[in-house]
């Protein structure tokens, strides 16, 4: 398949010279190749609604249950393809959720890293930075815009990743516009585990087979399966209603289909069934373990609880500490055991949905921004490049 990119390449690099210049402030927005739900895409649609002059393609697969939504807004081009090719290296900035956001993540690497390619990168990222993820220091990226949300990631991400001081901007992510609109809650347990890195991709001479065989017999799978059997859930759905809905990160889907739950109550959640921002609005509670998912829930100010059985393995395989400490930032109570979990939420129940005030005040306390104001932000930001 790179093969086939390098061609592409080659083939879109001569054209590219004279294409620029009749698009000089051309704008190439992604999100993930099948997906559109993240900043991308409500940035892109920011633009097309209100900057109609500004001309802006969105690159995703026609394949995508999302490709209808956005052809709607505007021009799209197929994610990968020699046209994308052309766009990207033509485009002023190339704008994404994601820090791979070029039509081959191998060969672009190398081009942004070795600074070949030489477009604005704008990262307008997929959440809020609170670990430390060295991938994305300058010097493997060069990332020409870094959006950051709150204070304490703008002056962890400036001091730990080494960016230029003003490529790093307090902007908001562009979702939460839509996140804050007003939706009626409702009686639904969001489960929203994050992925491992040691779990979810295939090393040399490897095969799928085994990766999934050993996915089976992971902790990760025990715990989670475990717990979305627990007898506390049917009690919940049978006698008072409630919903729950286990979704898995999308590094992660590719194993949905291993977790069972006995219980009617309980829905394992697959995308294009079930979409993150849709869950994050309608539900009332939230389980997570390190995802970053938390931080857009307790944008909400929706009560939510941690369960870390894995803490010590997920520093060291999968990302490092940074500055945010769960049992001293956290937006809800930790807990490392399936038993006090379950007591733990048992009490919030038991209590009327009342929690210590303490995590409340923790997540107003967290937001340096909580308005409707962060795609208009980004905007201006991005065109003063």
């Amino acid at each position: 398949m790179d093969i086939i990119h390098i061609f592409f390449y080659l083939a879109a690099l001569p054209i590219s010279f004279f294409y620029k210049k009749r698009h000089k402030h051309l704008w190439l927005f992604c999100d993930l190749p099948e997906e559109a739900q993240d900043n991308g895409y409500w940035l892109f649609l920011y633009v097309r609604k209100n900057q109609p002059e500004q001309e802006a393609v969105f690159a995703i697969n026609k394949s995508s249950p999302d490709y209808a939504k956005v052809a709607q807004c505007g021009r799209t081009v197929a994610f990968g393809s020699y046209k994308h090719w052309l766009l990207y290296l033509s485009a002023r900035n190339v704008i994404s959720s994601q820090k791979a956001s070029g039509p081959n993540a191998c060969i672009c690497y190398i081009l942004e890293r070795y600074r070949i390619y030489r477009g604005n990168k704008v990262f307008l990222q997929h959440g809020i930075i609170k670990d430390d993820i060295s991938f994305l220091y300058y010097r493997f990226t060069h990332i020409r815009l870094f959006t950051c949300s709150t204070q304490q990631e703008l002056e962890f991400v400036r001091q730990k990743f080494g960016y230029p001081y003003n490529y790093v901007q307090l902007l908001g992510l562009c979702r939460f516009d839509a996140l804050l609109e007003p939706e009626k809650v409702q009686k639904t347990i969001v489960i929203m585990p994050t992925w491992r890195k040691w779990l979810s991709h295939p090393t040399k001479g490897h095969s799928s087979r085994q990766l999934e065989a050993e996915f089976i017999s992971s902790e990760y799978y025990q715990k989670w399966n475990h717990l979305i059997n627990h007898p506390f859930f049917e009690w919940l759905s049978r006698q008072y209603h409630w919903e729950i809905v286990f979704y898995l990160h999308r590094e992660s889907q590719k194993f949905a289909k291993f977790f069972k739950s006995q219980t009617e109550g309980v829905k394992i959640g697959c995308f294009p069934e079930y979409k993150v921002p849709v869950l994050l609005k309608q539900s009332a509670v939230m389980i997570t373990d390190y995802s970053s998912v938390a931080m857009d829930f307790a944008l909400l100010n929706k009560p939510l609880f941690y369960y870390q059985f894995d803490y010590a393995k997920f520093r060291e395989k999968h990302l490092r500490k940074g500055y945010f400490d769960y049992h001293r930032d956290g937006f809800g109570p930790v807990y490392d055991e399936e038993s006090d979990l379950i007591a733990g939420i048992y009490n919030f129940f038991h209590c009327g949905l009342r929690e210590d005030t303490t995590y409340s005040k923790r997540r107003y306390g967290f937001f340096t921004l909580r308005d409707q104001n962060n795609c208009a932000r980004t905007y201006r930001a991005i065109k003063q490049l």
